[in-house]
């Protein structure tokens, strides 16, 4: 998955937002960020109906943004339970 681009590598030890490291999910085209959803879900998701609402676009990009703040929001968790140790 793409990564945030950072001008300078050294420059990533002294930055200030750690997400960098994150993947941006909406730096994925549309076919490839179905595809991720797709194969991370379990099969017993109907995936016939979940292509059929992502076909939507506005319910594509919810999930999109959706995606990128649970992403977020998991990795400072990670964080703080590594900083709590």
């Amino acid at each position: 998955l793409p990564k945030k681009k950072i001008s300078n590598p050294s420059d990533m030890a002294f930055s200030s937002d750690p997400t960098l490291v994150l993947p941006d999910y909406s730096k994925l085209s549309d076919s490839k960020f179905t595809q991720m959803l797709l194969t991370s879900m379990s099969s017993t998701i109907n995936q016939d109906a979940l292509i059929e609402l992502l076909n939507q676009r506005e319910i594509l990009l919810f999930i999109r943004e959706l995606t990128q703040l649970v992403n977020k929001f998991n990795y400072s968790q990670f964080q703080h339970e590594q900083w709590s140790y």
